[in-house]
């Protein structure tokens, strides 16, 4: 506690006492360790944010920093420089660029920076930055840039820098090197729906003369024109429009089930046959109008399903979270080669920070890597020369040489996914519901018409024939089959708003049955970038503290600077002399005093005094001199609000958690959840899977939350998997949902909203009913006129949308107020 208030009154102290706040002019955080100032008064908090500026100056692009106040990327804790020399490689720029025609090249970059207005005007400003660009054209949604260059005046890689220099440096993986299939649907859907609209717009135009005529006036040849072109109209929206339900439907009798397309195809098949015998035989006008406005109105809603996630992807696999290139270490030197080229035998070099992409046998000395993306293990691992090293762990401090031992392919991160659970797809909750409701209504419907057809058969054929297919047309489930695409489709709209993008509109209703749910703890309850740091000892002078946090501001090893960024801020310390040894800690001279900072093994053998050892292994000891001042622990900072959050969902689910971890932090998440909860540490990828299989075998309903590699299993098995994700467009494991870090703690009123949902669907289902026994009253009694028909069937599917329109935004409502 003394530790804690004198660091904050000295802190409070050197704020009051040096110098007032000062913001970076480029990326607006604040100067804290250094100052750099030009002759237009612009202050930069680093050497990289004033090169952007002065690089956007020198060609007149400094209205960026008009459209958004200070909308740059910080470039103060970037301490690595990114690589790009294997875009020189002629396979991979081919591979990278979609497009090329004579000196005219055409390539897409995924920027994840990419946040605001400013972004996006200076993205599309590229040009100016350098005349071999042509022009650049943002996706903001999908944060993607496509740029046109001339090939001869500027190449891949410099674009690339170029990118990176002003602070969007593209993401390129694996993955990035195959292009997926473009996906024509949604042009096709687009398509069908335009020409549906046309035909019904104009066969509604058609009908009036017979409706305002009541079939009284208007002259017979007259009618019948008017009849021959809405044929016309309807049958390009039967032979394509509706293309889709016919094709469901045939699909569906072949594998001996009835989907909902059935019924639907029946009634479409029937009303326009029906249709066409009316007006040739001169006997009706038809019902055209409403056979085009119905098909309409479905490909409304299947348009609506598809708009909220398409600019997401839900499907990863472990290319999505490899590097694209390595640095191969030969006789001659170095040199930047594909992942994919690299073979057993290999030796290649990994820099702090950097991803491990094939499984190797450690050459250099002692190495430190961090495999918390893999494993969930949250510590750092230290591992020395002849060690075995694994794909998908990260280097952390100095540079580690390493000999591949097995193929990017067939390392131990590639094994996950050649689980069978991988090769599943995931059974869906609404074709499930489709399924058992399109068989009884088929048959119920069928047997309607039969009925019917026998019923007045012996009175009179024509009303015989009128009654079987009036039944086909009104039972026909257009407004049952909205219900459940807009109710579904405005939660998906709902849940997108809030940050919660699901991959389809089936996991609204899964997540309305969930009874149990599984948590991660790295990365998904823990802020990935946030640490605490508690220091105990000795009470530090305020000289003593600015000299530890220059000592450890200068060392690579990410837990040193961890601690730096903790503690006050100073400049004017000049380093004397400093050493780092990789694995161990680090020794520097400041104004002629030695400052010692390490692990226990390195600092109790410099130490005469005896040190208790901490059983936290990310404890940082430190001298001064030949005197041991104390030791400073680093442990997880968990998230705002996980208490409440908790809380709140005990109440209605079982609540279990995963981990990679050991348990060294038990304690504190009991304090979270409460002592009633199942708590298994130290999981392997497999055993998290396996945990949810044993979980659904005992009949339960089960979501995953997690963010890491190693709970791509798990999320895959679970009923739902909803990947934690710092931003939306960043790379997340397979999974049916994204969910914004931010709004973690609203799970329990997403899952509430989703139930809300479910329960519009059932009354929806209920109000569509009601009209379809309506309407088979005047189907059965012969009694359906175009009139009617015209009439019954707009009114009944317009409805069904309004409601459930009004429903869900008024349960979304409720929401937002919780």
């Amino acid at each position: 506690m003394g530790w804690n208030l004198e660091y904050k009154r000295l802190k409070m102290n050197l704020k009051l006492k040096y110098r007032p706040k000062v913001v970076c002019t480029h990326c607006g955080e604040d100067c804290t360790t250094e100052i750099i100032s030009l002759g237009g008064g612009e202050q930069f908090c680093c050497e990289g944010c004033k090169i952007v500026f002065e690089l956007l100056r020198d060609n007149n692009l400094c209205t960026y920093y008009d459209l958004e106040k200070a909308p740059g990327i910080s470039f103060k804790f970037k301490t690595t420089v990114p690589r790009f020399d294997y875009l020189d490689s002629p396979e991979i720029e081919r591979q990278l660029i979609d497009f090329t025609r004579g000196t005219v090249s055409k390539t897409t970059f995924y920027l994840p920076q990419m946040h605001c207005t400013s972004c996006l005007w200076l993205l599309e400003k590229l040009y100016k930055l350098n005349d071999g660009i042509i022009a650049s054209e943002v996706n903001f949604l999908r944060k993607e840039v496509t740029i046109s260059f001339d090939n001869r005046r500027i190449h891949l890689r410099s674009i690339v820098e170029l990118l990176t220099k002003i602070g969007y440096e593209p993401e390129i993986h694996l993955s990035t090197l195959e292009k997926p299939q473009k996906d024509n649907s949604q042009r096709d859907l687009y398509l069908k729906l335009g020409l549906a609209g046309f035909a019904f717009g104009n066969s509604m135009m058609l009908s009036f003369p017979e409706y305002l005529s009541f079939g009284n006036n208007l002259d017979a040849k007259l009618r019948w024109f008017f009849g021959i072109l809405n044929i016309i109209l309807a049958t390009p929206v039967l032979l394509y429009s509706a293309r889709d339900y016919f094709t469901a439907s045939w699909h569906s009798i072949r594998e001996r089930t009835m989907m909902i397309d059935v019924p639907i195809a029946l009634g479409i098949l029937a009303l326009y046959i029906r249709s066409v015998v009316d007006i040739l035989s001169g006997s009706g006008s038809g019902f055209m109008d409403s056979f085009t406005g119905l098909i309409f109105f479905l490909l409304i809603g299947k348009l609506f399903q598809k708009k909220t996630f398409e600019t997401l992807a839900f499907d990863r696999n472990y290319k999505s979270y490899f590097p694209l290139s390595v640095l191969l270490k030969h006789q001659s030197g170095e040199k930047s080669i594909p992942v994919s080229s690299l073979t057993v035998g290999d030796v290649f070099l990994v820099r702090n920070n950097e991803i491990i992409p094939a499984d190797g046998t450690l050459l250099s000395e002692i190495g430190q890597i961090d495999y918390s993306f893999v494993t969930g293990e949250s510590e750092q691992i230290e591992v020395f020369r002849g060690n075995e090293i694994y794909a998908g762990g990260k280097a952390m401090g100095t540079v580690v040489e390493i000999q591949c031992t097995k193929e990017c392919s067939q390392g131990y991160l590639t094994r996950l996914w050649n689980n069978d659970i991988f090769k599943k797809e995931k059974k869906s909750t609404l074709l499930e519901v489709n399924s058992r409701f399109g068989k009884w209504f088929t048959i119920v419907t069928i047997a309607i018409a039969i009925c019917a057809g026998l019923f007045w058969l012996p009175v009179n054929p024509g009303i015989a024939l009128n009654a079987f297919t009036s039944v086909l047309i009104i039972a026909c489930p257009c407004a049952l089959t909205l219900a459940a695409p807009f109710a579904l489709g405005w939660s998906l709209t709902v849940f997108g708003k809030s940050s919660f993008y699901l991959r389809n509109a089936s996991v609204v209703l899964d997540l309305a049955k969930l009874n149990t749910i599984v948590f991660d703890k790295t990365g998904t309850l823990t802020e990935p970038h946030k640490s605490r740091v508690t220091y105990t000892g000795k009470i530090l002078t305020f000289e003593e503290q600015r000299l530890i946090q220059t000592c450890l501001r200068n060392s690579t090893h990410p837990l040193s600077r961890g601690i730096a960024s903790e503690m006050p801020q100073q400049d004017g310390l000049i380093l004397q002399d400093f050493n780092e040894f990789a694995g161990l800690g680090v020794e520097a001279t400041i104004d002629g005093r030695t400052i010692t900072a390490g692990s226990y093994p390195f600092i109790s053998g410099k130490c005469k005094e005896t040190i208790q050892q901490k059983n936290n292994s990310t404890a940082v000891y430190v001298l001064i001199g030949n005197q041991f001042k104390g030791c400073f622990e680093v442990t997880n900072s968990y998230r705002d609000g996980l208490k409440n959050l908790f809380a709140a969902l005990k109440q209605r689910f079982e609540l279990l958690l995963l981990t990679g971890d050991n348990s060294h932090e038990r304690n504190e998440l009991l304090s979270l959840f409460g002592e009633d909860i199942t708590m298994q540490f130290s999981q392997s990828p497999e055993d998290k899977l396996e945990f949810i299989k044993e979980l659904q075998y005992q009949g339960k309903n089960v979501a995953m939350i997690g963010d890491g590699l190693n709970d791509a299993g798990a999320l895959q098995q679970s009923n739902v998997g909803i990947a934690v994700s710092e931003q939306s467009g960043s790379f997340s494991p397979a999974c049916d949902a994204i969910l914004s870090s931010e709004q973690l703690t609203k799970l329990p009123h997403f899952i509430k909203f989703a139930q809300n949902s479910k329960q519009v669907i059932i009354w929806a289902f209920i109000i569509s009913v009601v009209y379809n026994a309506v309407g088979l009253g005047f189907a059965v009694s012969g009694l359906l006129t175009p009139m009617v028909a015209a009439i019954f069937m707009p009114v009944s599917s317009l409805s069904i949308i309004g409601f459930t329109t009004a429903a869900v935004l008024w349960n979304s409502r409720k929401m937002k107020k919780n």
